[in-house]
């Protein structure tokens, strides 16, 4: 029988941002967290990475998660790490958890427990570089496939690992959005650019988090009101955007029409139902893999109000201007 060896994965061959970034995808996977941040990328992260919340019994638990990308470390810095923690933060976490890129013995984990106990953290705990390998493996073969290229996934189990998360998350859509109305506020947010709630207006392009209204779901996802233009539109149907003041030719109309872009279920990683202090209405948590952006698609509607005059935009005819 054939086998094929798998080399010990090296973590520290990743650049910190990418170690940092391949953590924050572990972490958000490990619970169905009330609120998670990401502080990391940005600096200034008062020796948090990673903050999070959950409810416990009824209260609040919160944990501080630190990503350090190092080769090898001993009693000293471990210690160091949680004076430096304790030296910038006010309020003390529930949990703190320390992820590294190297092993730790037993009498050192041991001792990093007892120190951050004594100085006031309840629990303390350590994915060190060999149980971080083992949940990728076990758990993250798409992430073990992003960060390294090493795929353990045959086509076909692929396609139908695939296909159920289609599913399932079609399934959540439609629950959450069921007997919604149009203009039900969403917030979209990109699980790569996790800055929220800062936001970035010097990088160009899309920014990664933002307000869209829901509209209605399709047969491949969920369809979200972008805007609203202005179009022209003749009696055969055709039609075209509207430029700024300009003039409506004989025999066609204008109107307004809802700009309408496609999420599609696969670009959905997961949907937070009741937001948070800063926007209390669902989050869905998206993959930007189309172009930059989360939408397969964006098509144009009349508005509820300009049904009577034309009830449908063709897409097959739209004139480019």
């Amino acid at each position: 029988m054939v086998t094929k060896t798998i080399n010990k994965l090296h973590f520290d061959d990743l650049p910190p941002t990418r170690f940092e970034d391949m953590c924050v995808q572990i972490v958000y996977r490990m619970r169905r967290w009330d609120r998670i941040q990401h502080f990391g990328r940005r600096g200034k992260d008062r020796g948090v990475d990673i903050y999070t919340e959950i409810m416990d019994e009824g209260a609040v638990e919160k944990w501080f998660i630190q990503c350090k990308r190092y080769q090898d470390i001993n009693k000293s810095q471990l210690e160091a790490i949680i004076d430096d923690v304790l030296k910038v933060n006010k309020e003390l976490p529930e949990k703190y958890l320390l992820i590294l890129a190297c092993d730790v013995t037993r009498d050192t984990f041991e001792e990093f427990q007892k120190y951050a106990k004594g100085k006031g953290i309840p629990q303390a705990d350590i994915i060190s570089a060999s149980i971080l390998e083992t949940m990728l493996y076990a758990n993250h073969p798409d992430l073990l496939y992003g960060f390294f290229g090493i795929n353990l996934i045959n086509p076909r189990i692929g396609t139908v690992t695939r296909i159920k998360r289609r599913l399932a998350m079609k399934r959540k859509i439609e629950e959450a959005f069921r007997g919604a109305r149009i203009g039900k506020n969403v917030l979209i947010r990109d699980i790569h650019r996790d800055i929220y709630p800062v936001q970035d207006f010097d990088t160009p392009g899309i920014y990664p988090w933002f307000k869209l209204e829901y509209f209605r779901t399709y047969h491949r996802g969920i369809s979200f009101v972008t805007g609203i233009e202005s179009v022209q539109v003749n009696e055969s149907g055709e039609w075209k955007i509207s430029g700024y003041k300009e003039k409506v030719p004989d025999g066609w109309l204008q109107i307004n029409a809802y700009v309408v872009g496609n999420i599609p279920y696969d670009n959905i990683v997961e949907i937070d139902l009741n937001g948070d202090e800063f926007y209390n209405y669902p989050h869905l948590y998206c993959e930007f893999n189309s172009l930059g952006q989360p939408y397969e698609e964006i098509w144009y509607e009349p508005t509820e109000k300009e049904k009577d005059r034309v009830y449908v935009l063709d897409r097959d005819k739209r004139l480019l201007n």
